[in-house]
């Protein structure tokens, strides 16, 4: 059975290449030097998330319960210097200009401390389910910041969604919402904000992926002439939406396959999981 499903798995792999390449050449001294700068920021007593942070969230901030023991999380360990898929992120943002960055799925905010760190003077917005971490937040100015709910109405966050804006990190501005990946009205909060670099991390499902695209549409969320997505954890399913939100982009925007990559990187926390399968759609 096992060796069917292998089989099966690379011939949709093999059929799947005529809307995308399955590797990428990065300039090696780009990388290694984004690759010793966020590693520089998260093996060193790097605490992103902790016993108390998960007792106090809502729904573990969808952390894997294979992920920790105890007190011991493993986002907290340090990793080698296998590329990432934050590194990656980091390197395609050198080839945009007023880098305006949108994360869905922050989740304690692992990924959005490196690249808030990495890069300077741009606005970042992230989109979680659970309010921002303490831990996260703790590092920013939120002297001048004001937040505003809305609304619960009938999805999966218990307590009143909310935005939270004009949080600075150094040149960095930041604002939050805390919202179902569902809830219109959190999409509204996005309209027309011209987001150039955009991470899906969210609900990993297909139907959510296709939702979050057509949110983006409607609401004017992505600078349409030139933008970087990346979509974490395809496969299966998730694949058939990534094609499908390609040749959407084929339509309307010019995507051709020399823009699409479905690349085998680390998350997380590096080489102590398998490589996941990252969906990006370069239009820069």
């Amino acid at each position: 059975m096992n060796f069917l499903k292998n089989v099966l798995y690379k011939l949709t792999r093999l059929k799947n290449l005529v809307y995308y390449q399955d590797s990428c050449v990065f300039e090696p001294q780009v990388m290694n030097s984004i690759i010793q700068h966020n590693r520089n920021l998260v093996n060193n007593n790097f605490e992103i998330v902790n016993k108390k942070v998960m007792q106090e969230s809502h729904f573990g901030y969808g952390i894997p319960a294979q992920l920790y023991n105890g007190d011991n999380f493993m986002l907290n360990n340090p990793i080698n210097n296998d590329i990432t898929y934050t590194d990656v992120i980091c390197y395609f943002c050198n080839k945009l200009k007023n880098i305006r960055y949108l994360e869905l799925g922050v989740s304690v905010g692992k990924n959005f401390f490196q690249l808030m760190h990495y890069m300077d003077g741009i606005f970042l917005m992230g989109y979680d389910l659970e309010e921002m971490s303490p831990l996260l937040k703790q590092r920013l100015n939120c002297e001048a910041s004001s937040v505003e709910h809305w609304d619960k109405r009938n999805y999966l966050k218990p307590t009143a969604p909310s935005l939270t804006t004009n949080m600075k990190f150094g040149n960095n501005r930041i604002d939050y919402i805390s919202a179902d990946v569902y809830d219109e009205l959190g999409w509204a909060k996005m309209k027309d904000k011209n987001f150039n670099l955009i991470l899906s991390d969210a609900s990993h499902t297909p139907e959510a992926l296709l939702f979050e695209y057509e949110m983006m549409e409607k609401y004017n969320v992505f600078n349409k002439n030139s933008f970087v997505f990346f979509w974490d954890d395809l496969g299966g399913e998730m694949t058939n939406s990534f094609l499908s939100i390609i040749n959407q982009m084929k339509r309307k925007y010019n995507v051709k396959r020399s823009d699409c990559y479905v690349l085998e990187l680390s998350g997380w926390i590096g080489q102590q999981e398998f490589k996941h399968q990252i969906g990006i759609i370069d239009k820069s």
